[in-house]
């Protein structure tokens, strides 16, 4: 028996095949987005042991861990990859060891797009600035990394999380950016990180 949900998402379809309707209706926020291919539905998900919170569709799963020794070198692997059913649209986070402060943002935003340009001097750069999302400064940039059968699309995005920087990192192929593009931006739009201020009064704490 189908879920419910998946009944209306079906009906949703049906009606833009339909009726014409046009893509780009819809937000992340209102849980659902329309493309110039489907419907896609999606929810609010507690992410890394409940640290943060982000809207992403709810068809994505864990990445199994084969196909990701396969995407990403063992030393670069993000903590959590989550993938669409394709696996062609990945959505990775990474809390990395590397120790920054909040206003330390920009400049660690600055340093990965240096790092890119350096080992990918043919990729295709878009926007890229610090921006304030759910009180939290939040560095982020876009980028069309050249691959070996296609270019891939990622809009990666850094903050602060316990001291340490988050790295957090869509991506989809060049193919899906048309549609994509804007979604991810919504994505990290909707990042929040869960009690944040009892995580700064404990980490203040064990000073």
């Amino acid at each position: 028996m189908e879920y419910a949900d998946e009944k209306i998402m079906k009906l949703l379809n049906k009606e833009q095949n339909d009726n014409g309707i046009d893509p780009g209706r819809g937000s992340v926020s209102k849980g659902y987005v329309k493309t110039t291919r489907e419907i896609i539905r999606f929810s609010e998900r507690e992410l890394l042991n409940k640290k943060i919170k982000v809207h992403l569709p709810s068809v994505f799963e864990e990445m199994p861990n084969d196909l990701a020794a396969l995407k990403y070198p063992s030393e670069r692997r993000p903590n959590l990859i989550l993938m669409s059913e394709s696996t062609t649209i990945n959505m990775a986070f990474n809390h990395t060891s590397t120790e920054i402060k909040e206003k330390d943002t920009s400049a660690f935003k600055d340093l990965m797009m240096e790092f890119i340009k350096k080992t990918n001097p043919s990729a295709e750069w878009f926007a890229d600035g610090v921006k304030v999302v759910n009180g939290k400064s939040v560095g982020f940039f876009e980028v069309l990394l050249p691959a070996m059968d296609t270019s891939i699309y990622n809009f990666m995005f850094c903050v602060e999380l316990e001291g340490k920087a988050l790295m957090c990192t869509f991506n989809c192929t060049e193919e899906e950016m048309g549609d994509w593009q804007s979604i991810a931006e919504e994505i990290m739009n909707s990042f929040q990180i869960i009690n944040e201020g009892a995580t700064k009064n404990e980490r203040n704490h064990h000073l």
